[in-house]
């Protein structure tokens, strides 16, 4: 049975305020309950091509298709619509400071309508009691701990209930406990939510443990890895110089 593609990519190329014109461009697909992370040198590059994922910007050049329609074709209340297909969680997306955990995560319910005061704060518990939220919820952000903070981002995403969640560093200003808690976090979403998920990354060992398609952002190409033995082993300079930098870095690289 041939996988169900939500978001394709074709020689598109987004524009950076930090890197104009210089990004290269992107080919590929996001299959359905697939994790694709995005590596590479320049963090500019990674943000800018995961954001076309996201119908946030419009290819400079090229084609994104989200759920099968141009994302430059979509209407407005098509793209209003998009956060309830697609979850987009910025590296540093801070949550509202003067709101607890809970109203955070109740936001964006409240946002689009979906239901009465009642029915959102049910539906904003089964999703705290489904993640396992490690925290007292009615805490304000400044209370939290980091871990518990990226924690409610990333859920704050799915309280609409997307098929598809980009999550910009996930690992970002964490530390190695917290980063393998996050870790089996968003792997769990893929396992047993049938999520899709795509994410940049620095993260060596996650990308080597739970992959299941690796995009390498170079100085003039993106190029595809369906294995992260064939990205390990890829005889691509730009590549071994990445790895070169990263196994000073993690020694899970093997």
């Amino acid at each position: 049975m041939n996988e169900e593609i939500l978001i394709r990519a074709q020689s598109a190329r987004p524009v950076s305020e930090q890197t104009p014109d210089r990004s290269p461009a992107l080919s590929c697909e996001l299959g359905a309950s697939t994790l694709t992370c995005l590596l590479g040198t320049h963090r500019a590059r990674l943000t800018a091509h995961l954001r076309l994922f996201a119908g946030l910007d419009a290819p400079a050049a090229g084609r994104v298709e989200l759920f099968g329609i141009d994302s430059t074709d979509l209407g407005e209340q098509q793209r209003r619509a998009l956060p309830k297909r697609i979850g987009f969680v910025p590296a540093s997306s801070p949550l509202i400071s003067a709101l607890s955990g809970f109203d955070n995560l109740a936001l964006p319910a409240r946002y689009h309508g979906l239901g009465s005061e009642r029915e959102i704060a049910s539906r904003a518990e089964a999703l705290l009691a489904s993640i396992d939220y490690p925290a007292d919820h009615r805490h304000l952000p400044a209370y939290m701990r980091p871990l518990q903070r990226r924690h409610l981002t990333i859920a704050r995403a799915m309280m609409l209930d997307p098929e598809v969640l980009l999550v910009d560093d996930p690992f970002w200003a964490l530390d190695e406990t917290s980063r393998r808690l996050i870790g089996q976090f968003l792997v769990s979403l893929v396992r047993d939510r049938g999520m899709t998920l795509a994410m940049t990354s620095w993260d060596m060992a996650f990308t080597a443990a739970h992959a299941t398609q690796i995009l390498f952002i170079g100085d003039e190409r993106v190029i595809r890895f369906e294995r992260w033995e064939h990205f390990r082993d890829s005889g691509d300079a730009d590549v071994k110089h990445y790895l070169e930098y990263a196994r000073r870095n993690c020694a899970a690289l093997g």
